[in-house]
């Protein structure tokens, strides 16, 4: 038998993967605030990831907003 899609397992799943995910990103972007300047470019996309989903916006609209942070 397959899983019914919106089963309390698989939701229960996606939402721990989420949260996990979220917390190495916090991890992640405390380790790069960290180091000196310059950045790698890999370092400016999980910012930019991790202000995505802070500010909820879409990754264009946050490289619009950088330069006037």
């Amino acid at each position: 038998c397959s899983a019914i899609p919106d089963s309390p397992t698989l939701d229960e799943d996606k939402t721990n993967e989420h949260a996990a995910y979220i917390k190495n990103l916090e991890i992640d972007v405390q380790k790069i605030l960290l180091k000196p300047s310059p950045k790698s470019i890999q370092d400016k996309i999980c910012l930019v990831k991790y202000l995505c989903y802070v500010l909820k916006l879409s990754p264009a609209k946050v490289l619009e907003l950088l330069p006037h942070l």
